[in-house]
This record gives structure tokens, sequence and C-alpha cells, in this order.
């Protein structure tokens, strides 16, 4: 059970690789207190578990069995060390595993071929072997006979330096690639879901087929040399975690943007119906304002009249009585209604807008386009003082197209996530779907959505090609 074999020893080597993996997919998460004195203890925790699991069998399912264990035993001491939720934790441990199998098998798939030109006479089957571990592991493992080295201790030690070498390259490289082109898809891995439960078969059948196939072929290889079979094997083994990977992620960053989709679609419906009620708002209010015009009139002209109070009145109705004209009957309205908040937060809202270029946009979808780009804009300089409370918006013709222009100033760094500002609110789950409304809104109408931000000034322009 606990003898000196290759696989006691291979079993402490494929902890220290996962967890090295593990810790390069779980960059960028939320670390939690005292990171690395926790970071250390779950290395040797989970070392010492892969040490104390005992071989009772060289067979591929027992290694199957072994190597899903040692893998279960990761998750926790990962969770102990991030903050992140437990489905992000077990997205990144399964691409980390991945790139371990990936690696392993690309070191593999050239050891066999060392171990055919210098007189081998198996493949990997000495990894999980019950052969002795006191030689140098990369050659035992890898199929050059320890009877044969032992009789050239040159060719030893030249075998010695290519594999160590051949070993550290290839994890090296494996690893580097991976966080290169693995990490940036796994950024947002604190809202993935796995509610679905096909997604759970689809997870667990990429680990089971992963570990087991791996185990069998090892076992079938051994005292099999053929190069076509086993070469094929190993990059189809290879390619099948490439492409499992794939499918895994486009799984999951498919339902989150059908997800977000949903959530964009219900926005725009409750814009339309906050629309109609804004309208029906704002048309009482100017019939008010003009009605009390008229009454004010009325009441100046009796000699008991105080003109300093009928001012006062008269200015408060110019307020709302000053609505902007553009041609555009929606736009009016929800320019009159974000007006109105402005001037009673002190902010500035400059507007040059001809809204007869967008009148064949629907009402519902204007306002609701507008509605977020001002409500983002005025969220973002109320944060602001001075003359940096001022909002600009332009509609005009260029070249030949409609083009609305919005500047505004901020006072916080922004991070685009998929060409959009992510939300700066604490609770992700139900902010930032304003300017993936806007973004819908935009492909509707094919229209081109530009976002820059320079030197504290946040700027969306919208070129409808219509």
């Amino acid at each position: 059970m606990y003898e000196f074999t290759a696989l006691y020893l291979y079993k402490a080597v494929f902890m220290a690789e996962l967890l090295v993996a593990e810790f390069l997919m779980c960059i960028g998460m939320k670390r939690r207190p005292l990171f690395a004195l926790r970071f250390a203890l779950c290395c040797v925790l989970c070392i010492g578990i892969a040490f104390a699991l005992p071989v009772l069998a060289y067979n591929a399912l027992y290694c199957s069995a072994a190597f899903l264990v040692m893998f279960a035993a990761t998750l926790p001491a990962i969770k102990w060390c991030y903050a992140d939720n437990m489905t992000s934790v077990v997205f990144r441990a399964m691409a980390a595993y991945t790139v371990q199998h990936i690696a392993y098998q690309a070191f593999a798939f050239i050891m066999f071929f060392v171990g055919l030109m210098f007189g081998g006479n198996n493949f990997a089957g000495g990894v999980y072997g019950d052969g002795s571990a006191s030689e140098l592991f990369p050659i035992i493992v890898y199929g050059v006979s320890g009877d044969m080295l032992s009789s050239s201790p040159m060719m030893y030690a030249f075998l010695s330096l290519f594999a160590y070498s051949a070993y550290f390259i290839v994890y090296i490289i494996t690893y580097t690639l991976s966080y290169r082109f693995v990490s940036p898809l796994l950024k947002n891995s604190d809202k993935f879901e796995l509610r679905n439960s096909s997604l759970l078969i689809f997870v667990g059948c990429f680990v089971l087929f992963n570990v087991v196939i791996s185990s069998v072929v090892t076992y079938y290889s051994e005292g099999h040399n053929d190069i076509l079979y086993v070469s094929l094997l190993s990059l189809y083994n290879i390619a099948c975690c490439i492409f499992t990977m794939f499918l895994m992620f486009e799984v999951i960053f498919r339902k989150q943007y059908e997800r977000d989709y949903v959530t964009a679609a219900r926005m725009l419906k409750q814009s339309e119906e906050r629309y109609a009620l804004t309208k029906e708002n704002i048309e009482l209010i100017n019939m008010k304002c003009h009605d009390l015009k008229h009454q004010i009139r009325l009441i100046r002209s009796s000699p008991a009249a105080d003109s300093a109070a009928l001012g006062e009145i008269e200015d408060l109705i110019q307020v709302y009585d000053s609505a902007i004209r553009t041609g555009n009957e929606a736009l009016d309205i929800i320019l009159a209604e974000k007006s109105l908040y402005c001037n009673r937060h002190g902010i500035r809202l400059y507007c040059i807008a001809d809204g007869a270029l967008l009148s064949f946009i629907a009402d519902s979808d204007l306002y609701a386009l507008f509605g977020n780009l001002l409500d983002n804009a005025i969220e973002a300089v109320e944060e602001l003082e001075g003359d940096r409370r001022f909002i600009n918006l332009s509609i005009k013709k260029i070249n030949g197209f409609a083009t609305l222009s919005m500047s505004n100033c901020h006072s916080r760094p922004l991070d685009f996530r998929d060409g959009l500002p992510a939300t700066t609110k604490q609770d992700k789950s139900v902010h930032g779907y304003g300017m993936k409304s806007v973004r819908l809104i935009c492909k509707k109408y094919d229209a081109e959505l530009i976002l820059n931000d320079d030197n504290g000034v946040f700027t969306v322009k919208i070129v409808f090609m219509q």
C-alpha cells in the first residue's frame, strides 16, 4: 500500500502540478486574509493527502479514482484561500486540471519517442506501475530500462538531463500559454451558474473522460509500442482536452449571454411602460402649467396681489415649462424628465439635438436608449463638484449619418469588460444591464456603438447607418 513505487511517488508529483495550475487559473480571484499562509498550508495538506492515499491496486480503475480524489481535495483548499463562490472555484479547478493533463500528455508524447530511440520496452506504464521509484523518475516513468542505463553512465546522465529539461520546458510552455488564453475567459467566473442539470452532467463527463481514458490508455500501452497507435492516442487526448474546455466555456458564456439578453429585453419592456407613464405625467404637468399662467395673470391684475410672490411662482412654473423641443416627441419627454432632475440637483445638461433624425426609432426604444445613457451620465457627475457637473448631448447629421454623441466627466477609473464599462455597484447581479440594453438597441437599428474614456471624460458615440 505504501511501497515506494513509481505510482506512489507520482501521486505527489501530480498534486504539485495540479496546485501550480490551479494557482495560475485562480489569479484574479479575490483572496482571503492571510492568503500566503493559507496557500502554503493548503499545499502542504494536499501533498500530504497525496502521500497518505494508499496504492490499493495497479490498474486503470484505481488510478482514475485516486486522481479524482486528489482533485476533489483541492476544491475546499481553493475555497479556503479565495473568496469567490463555489461555482467559480469548480470551473477554475476544472480548467487547471485540463491544463495539467495537456502538459502531461505532451511530455509523455515526447518521452515515448525518446524511449523508443534508446531501446525502451514500454510506454508510460511506469508512471502508474509498481516498479521501484528509487531510480531517476522521468526515465523510469517513460520506459527507458534502468538495466540498460546502468550499463552506460554517460547515457544515463544524458537522458536524465534531457528528461528533466524537457519536463520543465513542456510544463512551463503549456502553463504559460494556458494562462495567457484561458485566464481572460475566467475573469467573470463569479457569474457562472451550475443550476442546469445538463451542465452538471457535462462537467462530470469531462472529468471522467479525461481521467479514465488516460489511465486505460496508459496501462494498455505497456508492451504495445506501435508508434502510430500511441501517437494518435496522445494527440487525441490533448485535442479532446482543448475541445472539451472550449465547449465548457462556450456553454457557460452562451447561457450568460442568454440571461443578459432576457434581462435587457425585460428592461426594454419596462422602459416602454415607464415611457407611457412619463408621457402622461409630462403632458399633465404642461397642462397645469399652462392653466396656472392664465390664473396668475388674472391674480396679478388685482390690487391686492403680491408681485414678489407671484414672480416666484412664475419662476417655478418656468422650470417645468421650459421643456427642450427637438422635433421628436419621445425624445422631448425623456429630456424633459431628466432636465427636471438635473435642475433639482445642480447638474447642467447642454443639449443640441435634431430629434427628427431619430424618427425611425420606436418611441419606447428611444426612451430606453436615452434613459440609460442619461442615467449613467447623471450618476457619474453626481459624485463630482463644481464645473465638472455637466453633461453634453448632441444629435446631428455627420457625413449623411444620424450621429448621437454624449460626454460627461467621472471620478472613478472604468473597467471595460466585453467592450462595455463594468458596473461599479456592489451587487453586479442586478446592475450593469443599462449599457447592455443600449448595445441591444444599437444592434436592432444597425448602429455602431463607440465608447471612449480619456482623461476622466467618458464619451458615447452612436452612428446610425440607416
